[in-house]
């Protein structure tokens, strides 16, 4: 049985909860807001990089490969024929590193943003938790409510047939002693004046156990009401958790997805880099060209249709085409030719 001092002290407990719980749940949304907003500028920052480091790196190989179609001797060293270009190399070879550590850098924020994402997760979670547990208890509050009122009507309902009884019994004394023998017997008449008495503080005592259930019912109402609503936030707020849970479990799935393909986009690049600094690329210009178009070809392996610099591509096959034609090119991507293709100025 729930008192009028418990159910009212129980029902402000419920409203700061509730308010709590909503403020809580407010802040959490927040939390992942910024949390999400700052992956993503990260993300944004970080591609942006790896296209500047990428378009400097490329644009290097392709200065490269317009300075080797100037060089007049396909078999002598590069750097006899153009001291020049040695700088030209090294610089390309310099942005591929830069270009994989940029890759390599991008692969680590993206594991820790995966690790935020993770880590806000459990937050929500935890969270879950709370709700859960609170309804649980809002739950045992309305039933036990419920059930107070219960015995709170029971007891009305006593009282009620009490009074029919001592109201009719009073009436019965106070018909009798207005009775004609009443009036006889003073002693008589005493004893019915000590039973209407009676009677009566037995009518008023009845009154006040009808009043003291009454009150307590109309606060157990009042506790379950506000048990009611609380129960009905919890499973406002747990849609709303839901929703924020999927979102993030989404957002972590992209962002691990994301830094498979970096990952993959890096280990590529290492074996670019290593390609673009094999000795063999100042031996001689055709030897340069043909690693050239090798880490080109290794660029299109890696990277398929997904290729950022197809056009870079495109543009240094055509060059070479431009200088010795079709042709020149085929030869230039046979493996191990080292004689250089028909119309090349050392083979004239």
């Amino acid at each position: 049985m729930v008192s009028n001092s418990d159910a009212e002290e129980k029902i402000i407990i419920i409203q700061k909860r509730v308010s709590r719980l909503l403020r809580d749940t407010d802040a959490l949304f927040l939390q992942g807001n910024q949390t999400k907003s700052s992956v993503l500028e990260q993300e944004a920052e970080d591609r942006q990089q790896v296209k500047g480091a990428g378009d400097s790196a490329y644009a290097a190989l392709e200065r490269a490969v317009q300075r080797l179609l100037e060089l007049p001797s396909s078999r002598d060293e590069v750097s006899e024929q153009d001291p020049n270009i040695v700088g030209i190399f090294h610089h390309a070879i310099k942005q591929f590193e830069d270009l994989s550590k940029t890759s390599q850098t991008n692969t680590y924020q993206l594991g820790t943003a995966a690790a935020n994402y993770d880590s806000f997760i459990s937050v929500i979670s935890m969270h879950d938790g709370k709700v859960d547990s609170q309804f649980s208890s809002w739950n045992k509050e309305q039933k036990a409510a419920h059930d107070s009122m219960l015995v709170c009507q029971k007891t009305k309902s006593e009282c009620d047939r009490k009074h029919r009884e001592l109201t009719q019994q009073l009436s019965d004394a106070r018909g009798e002693r207005s009775s004609f023998g009443g009036w006889v017997s003073s002693g008589f008449s005493n004893t019915l004046d000590d039973k209407i008495s009676t009677i009566e503080k037995r009518i008023d005592e009845n009154k006040k156990k009808y009043d003291e259930a009454e009150e307590n019912e109309k606060w157990n109402k009042r506790l379950r009401t506000e048990a009611m609503y609380g129960r009905k936030a919890c499973r406002d707020l747990k849609v709303r958790i839901k929703a924020l849970n999927k979102e993030f479990a989404t957002e972590l799935l992209r962002v691990n997805e994301s830094q498979l393909v970096e990952s993959s986009l890096w280990r590529g690049l290492l074996e670019l880099s290593s390609m673009v600094e094999d000795p063999k690329f100042l031996s001689s210009r055709d030897n340069s060209l043909r690693l050239v178009l090798k880490v080109l070809k290794a660029d299109d392996d890696k990277f398929g249709s997904g290729d950022r610099y197809a056009h870079v591509e495109e543009r240094i096959k055509l060059a070479i085409i431009g200088r010795w034609g079709e042709d020149g090119l085929k030869k230039l991507l046979i493996p191990g030719e080292r004689r250089g293709p028909r119309g090349f100025l050392a083979n004239e």
